[in-house]
C-alpha cells in the first residue's frame, strides 16, 4: 500500500496555523484547523533546474495542486498584510519569487 506523506505548512513563529484551501475555488488562506484534509499538502518532487530544487504542493483534501495564474517564474507564498500580526482566515497570495520571502514557512509532518 502506497501510503502519502503530508505536512501542514505553517507560518514561522505561529505553527498554530496552517495553509488551507476550503474548495477548488477558494484562495489560499490560513486556518487553525490543522486535522483538516484541506490543511494539509503533499510535496512532490519534480527535479532540481538551475540549481534550484523544483517542486508542487498537493492538497489532500483537493487533491489538486496549487497553481500560480500567470506567473512563469518560482513563486512565493505571502501572507497578506506581510508584517502584521497572522490570524485564522487571512488571505494568502503568491508572488514571483525573490530571497525576501524564502524564510517564511515551517513544513510540520502530520501524524497518521
Amino acid at each position: 500500500m502506497n501510503v502519502g506523506i503530508y505536512f501542514n505548512i505553517v507560518p514561522k513563529g505561529n505553527d498554530k496555523l496552517s495553509l488551507y484551501f476550503e474548495n477548488k475555488n477558494s484562495t489560499l488562506k490560513l486556518h487553525s484547523n490543522k486535522d483538516s484534509d484541506n490543511a494539509q499538502w503533499e510535496v512532490k518532487w519534480l527535479g532540481a533546474e538551475n540549481g534550484k530544487d523544483r517542486v508542487v504542493l498537493i492538497n489532500k483534501g483537493l487533491g489538486m495542486a496549487m497553481k500560480a495564474e500567470e506567473l512563469q517564474e518560482a513563486s512565493s507564498i505571502v501572507p497578506s498584510d506581510y508584517g502584521g500580526e497572522l490570524h485564522d482566515g487571512q488571505d494568502v497570495r503568491l508572488y514571483p519569487y525573490t530571497e525576501t520571502y524564502n524564510d517564511l514557512w515551517a513544513f510540520q509532518l502530520v501524524e497518521n
